[in-house]
């Protein structure tokens, strides 16, 4: 009998080793898979990370690129407001010395002629030598008296000064109440440019992209044309209109190769067309 246990021992050990290393290989091929499962969960999560840290990144480069843009045009406010200031002093100079000239010459021909009995010279009165120089000028407005150019300077430099504290929703209701009361004014070009630019740094790419198109159509001849062109580019690249943004990009390098604008359209296109800038 013992001798038939045993047996029957042995026999059942050898019909369930090979189970039993079935088992511990299903067990390792799931913890396995579960590890990979796990590892793409961490992978994906973490991609999905760095991906929104980009778009913040190039939200806060937006910003600053809008910020930039609104200083420089500032600066070249107060340069041309320097240069003007300038030229009017140095042409007020010009016509007192001419006038001062004027009031000090005498006839020499009229000197030797006989008979002639030439009158004491006259001291110019410094009063006139003053009103001289200003007769045809611009006479500035009556203390008190605001002009309409003026007012329409003030109203812009509001509306601008609002987008400088990055006020944005406020210089876009600033920028649109300038447009329609002056839509012809000598700012109107840079106001039309400034509510698309607002636009843009807010990510409203339609209404931005609406803005510098009608600046493009209304102000043919405005300074910011070429600034207005790339914007529209940027814009219907972020809109997804690749084909569009390429063209608008590709003849604003024509039309202007060698200005700045032209380097960031081709910086642009490089990486719509996905090429390493």
């Amino acid at each position: 009998m013992r001798i038939l246990s045993t047996c029957l021992t042995a026999v059942l050990l050898c019909v369930l080793s090979p189970y039993s290393d079935s088992a511990k290989s299903m067990d390792f091929d799931t913890i396995e898979e579960r590890l990979d499962h796990v590892e793409r969960v961490m992978g994906s999560q973490a991609l999905m990370d760095l991906l929104k840290r980009v778009d913040d990144l190039q939200r806060e480069i937006q910003e600053l690129r809008g910020q930039v843009e609104v200083q420089a045009h500032a600066l070249s406010r107060i340069k041309q407001s320097q240069r003007n200031y300038y030229l009017d002093l140095d042409k007020r100079l010009r016509q007192v010395g001419v006038a001062a000239t004027e009031a000090g010459t005498t006839t020499p021909a009229a000197s030797r002629l006989p008979g002639v009995r030439i009158p004491p010279a006259v001291e110019p009165d410094a009063a006139s030598v003053r009103e001289k120089p200003l007769q045809g000028l611009k006479k500035p407005a009556p203390s008190g008296v605001e002009s309409n150019s003026d007012r329409e300077q003030a109203a812009y430099q509001k509306a601008f000064d609002l987008l400088k504290k990055k006020h944005y929703a406020e210089a876009i209701t600033s920028l649109k109440a300038f447009l329609k009361r002056y839509p012809g004014g000598q700012y109107a070009g840079n106001a039309q440019y400034w509510l698309g630019e607002t636009y843009y740094i807010m990510r409203q790419f339609k209404p931005s992209l609406n803005v510098f198109q009608r600046l493009l159509r209304e102000y043919p001849t405005s300074s910011k044309i070429n600034d207005a062109l790339l914007k529209i580019g940027y814009a219907q690249d972020e809109l997804g209109q690749k084909a569009e943004a390429e063209r608008t990009l590709g003849n604003l390098i024509k039309q202007s190769p060698d200005s700045t604008q032209a380097h960031l359209a081709r910086k642009r296109l490089q990486k719509i067309l996905g090429k390493t800038p």
